[in-house]
């Protein structure tokens, strides 16, 4: 039984700490509730995977400029009080997953 209360208390200790990186890296990010374009998104994107991003910048620009779709990530991400960048990437895994 302690070993199980040793063990609860590590992974709790590892989700606080995964909670507080999260909400530091959101902190980071540019205010999307005015004024936000697809340039922003994408140096948001950059910035939230600390200038390590792999992937076709060039594709996810010409996705979020589609009409209404980067409105869509700052409509959802006003709602669920997130970002327009964790909403694209939930919806991204989402559509994999699929």
């Amino acid at each position: 039984m302690e070993n199980n209360l040793k063990s609860f208390d590590g992974n709790n200790k590892k989700i606080k700490v995964y909670r507080k990186e999260k909400e530091l890296k959101l902190s980071q990010l540019r205010d999307y509730k005015a004024g936000y374009t697809s340039d922003n998104f994408i140096d948001d994107l950059v910035k939230y995977f600390d200038q390590e991003v792999d992937f076709n910048l060039d594709k996810i620009r010409k996705e979020i400029e589609n009409p209404q779709r980067l409105n869509y990530f700052i409509a959802m991400a006003k709602e669920k009080n997130t970002h327009p960048i964790i909403e694209f990437l939930e919806d991204l895994f989402k559509d994999l997953t699929a």
